[in-house]
C-alpha cells in the first residue's frame, strides 16, 4: 500500500441556487438551511498533481479540515466524476459539476471547534474517477461535499486561504501487471527460443 497526502491547492463554496460563487473566503460554509436555496451553501476542494496509477486500488480517503465556527456536519462527500478536475479560474462553479455515483455521508454533531477533523472515508468515489479510462497519475481530483437539506446545520471549514489550510491523504494500492501482458512476454521469448534453436540446427548441417 502507499500513501498519497498533500494541501488542498483550490477550494470554494457556492449557494444551491448558484447566485454566489467565492473561492477566495478565509472559510468554506456547507450550511444546510431547510427551504432556503440561498443559504445552503456547497464546498468543493480540489487537488492538483494527484499521483496516483489509473486503475489502481483506492484503500481509503479522507479530507482532513480545521473546523471554524460551527461543527455540525449534515452533508454527503462525493467526488467531481471527471478525467481532470478544472480548476476555479476555468470553472467558477460548483453546482454544475458532475458527481461521482458513490458517495459517503458525513452527519454529526459536536465533532470539536478550532481543530483539525478527519472526514469519513470517501474510498469509493475516489475508486470511481481512478477507474476512468482518461485518468492518469498527476491529474487533479476534485471533492465535493453537499449538505442534505433536511435540518439547519451548518458546518464551516478553513480555506486554503487561511493558516489552517485542509488535506487530503488516500492510500492505494497500484495494479497488478495483468496476466494478458505476462503471457505476451512469455511468447515473446518462446518466439525467439524457436528463432534461436532454428538457426543452431542449420549451422549445424
Amino acid at each position: 500500500m502507499t500513501e498519497f497526502t498533500g494541501t488542498i491547492d483550490h477550494d470554494a463554496e457556492q449557494n444551491e441556487n448558484g447566485s454566489n460563487f467565492d473561492d477566495s473566503d478565509y472559510r468554506i460554509r456547507m450550511t444546510d438551511s431547510g427551504h432556503n436555496s440561498s443559504l445552503r451553501y456547497r464546498g468543493m476542494f480540489i487537488k492538483d498533481s494527484v499521483t496516483i496509477p489509473q486503475g489502481s486500488t483506492i484503500n481509503s480517503a479522507v479530507i482532513s479540515g480545521y473546523v471554524y465556527y460551527s461543527d455540525d456536519p449534515n452533508l454527503v462527500i462525493y467526488c467531481e466524476d471527471v478525467d481532470d478536475s478544472d480548476d476555479f479560474t476555468g470553472t467558477a462553479d460548483i453546482n454544475s459539476r458532475v458527481r461521482t455515483t458513490a458517495s459517503v455521508e458525513w452527519v454529526a454533531t459536536d465533532i470539536g471547534k478550532d481543530a483539525y477533523q478527519d472526514s469519513p472515508d470517501f474510498a469509493s468515489a475516489v475508486q470511481e474517477v481512478v477507474d476512468r479510462a482518461g485518468f492518469s497519475s498527476g491529474n487533479s481530483i476534485g471533492v465535493i461535499m453537499v449538505p442534505k437539506g433536511t435540518s439547519y446545520n451548518s458546518f464551516y471549514l478553513r480555506s486554503t486561504e487561511h493558516t489552517f489550510p485542509p488535506s487530503i491523504t488516500i492510500d492505494y494500492t497500484e495494479p497488478e501487471v495483468g496476466a494478458g501482458e505476462n503471457s505476451a512476454s512469455n511468447n515473446n521469448g518462446l518466439k525467439l527460443n524457436l528463432t534461436i534453436n532454428n538457426f543452431i540446427t542449420l549451422f549445424k548441417r
